[in-house]
């Protein structure tokens, strides 16, 4: 399953961690099936980076609210801070490929990701990870800069504030840029380039996938109730591997209610779930968990393992 988000000058959140962001910021390392989360380790906050927006032939908008995007011809020089724990200086780093990602590692950033969007290259990029206690490594500093070969053309971040850091990107049907986040929570947005207009929106309302075969409404934020009506409509039917044990919470929760597809939850200090369907596309696995109030549980994030085509 596919899984699998101004004024003159601008911030680079810093994001490290205290007591006025409650849910920060970040896990890079998602947590094997029930296990639970550790608080996060309180640090000194990181130097706020300035970032001066200058009049540039790309125009960025954002319309996602915490999210700025940037034109700017500047990504500042930084000093590379290694960590006391080798698996979080080891953990995610990619040798770049691209122009934009090469200049980003010369400059002292970590590149964890590059991807094509039109003419231009998203990298995503932080300034060192941080380790959590247990198996997590939190990344610190972490932005998307667009580059036009080895030119800096925006910068997307978060606003200051307990808004996740974007830092995975999934490319999507059509060509846009999927903005997913370091925590179990719906994506941030799409990104899309429409001439010289970048543009982070809200997720499209139609998901395209399989080779443009199948067609998955937008379910994100929705509580599985409202998510399993909207599949059921289109064709998908609840799917389970096997019997379910009826000492569990999964049960009593949703398999004695009628949500037969329960796969398996979390435990509750997380409450990710995962729920499973089928039609003749593939199988469709749901996964729902807390949504930005941490009061409600919403889908977060879905993936198709698509059906083969038949060879004539």
């Amino acid at each position: 399953m596919a899984r699998l988000a101004l004024s003159a000058l601008v911030l680079l959140c810093a994001c490290s961690p205290d007591a006025s962001q409650p849910r920060q910021q970040a896990v890079a390392v998602k947590p094997k099936r029930g296990a639970a989360i550790a608080p996060i380790a309180k640090e000194a906050p990181e130097p706020d980076i300035v970032i001066t927006p200058r009049a540039g032939h790309f125009i960025a908008r954002s319309t996602v609210h915490g999210y700025a995007l940037i034109a700017t011809d500047m990504l500042p020089r930084i000093e590379q801070v290694r960590t006391s724990v080798p698996r979080c200086d080891e953990w995610g780093e990619i040798d770049p490929k691209t122009p934009g990602g090469k200049a980003a590692k010369a400059l002292g950033w970590r590149v964890t990701d590059e991807k094509s969007i039109g003419r231009l290259t998203a990298v995503t990029i932080l300034r060192r990870y941080e380790s959590w206690p247990g198996l997590y490594c939190m990344p610190v500093t972490s932005n998307i800069v667009f580059f036009e070969a080895g030119t800096v053309v925006a910068i997307l971040h978060p606003a200051p504030g307990p808004y996740f850091i974007p830092a995975a990107l999934e490319s999507m049907r059509g060509g846009a840029l999927r903005v997913w986040t370091t925590m179990p929570a719906p994506p941030v947005g799409d990104l899309t380039l429409i001439g010289k207009t970048l543009r982070l929106s809200t997720t499209a309302s139609v998901d395209t996938l399989c080779d443009g075969q199948v067609k998955i409404p937008n379910l994100f934020r929705k509580p599985i109730t409202e998510a399993r009506a909207i599949l059921l409509r289109h064709g998908w039917k609840p799917s389970r591997l096997g019997p379910i044990d009826r000492d569990t919470d999964e049960y009593y929760r949703f398999y004695r209610k009628g949500i037969t597809e329960i796969d398996s939850c979390a435990v509750d200090s997380v409450g990710q779930c995962l729920f499973d369907y089928k039609s003749r596309h593939g199988l469709l696995e749901v996964e729902t968990g807390q949504l930005d109030d941490g009061d409600k549980e919403g889908v977060i994030s879905y993936g198709i393992d698509c059906a083969k085509r038949p060879t004539r």
